[in-house]
């Protein structure tokens, strides 16, 4: 009985530390957003400054190693063209930070 217990125990603990690798689309959007959002009010003259993110859509998302994701998103203004755009996101201890960015 406490064989089984202990089994059950670990089991449960292990289960939940294997996923998390990679951000859901939702979350990989709200970063990428709220980081162009950010930089967008920073340069004024950039296209994030210029006109307002309507939305961001997730395309892809690779696993570059642990805890270090490449995101291909599509930001798209009200007033204008959009944008494809790869970023790399880290895993922290509170949640996805942004690390870096390029236009497509």
């Amino acid at each position: 009985m406490k064989k089984i217990l202990l089994l059950a125990m670990a089991l449960s603990l292990t289960l939940p530390a294997c996923g998390g690798r990679l951000p859901k689309a939702k979350t990989a959007g709200n970063v990428v957003e709220s980081y162009f959002h950010k930089y967008g009010r920073k340069f004024k003259a950039s296209d994030f400054g210029q006109h307002k993110i309507d939305e961001v859509a997730v395309l892809d998302t690779q696993e570059i190693h642990k805890n270090l994701v490449a995101v291909t998103a599509q930001v798209k203004f009200q007033n204008g063209p959009s944008q494809m755009v790869r970023c790399v996101l880290e895993k922290k201890a509170l949640g996805w930070r942004f690390v870096s960015w390029e236009k497509l």
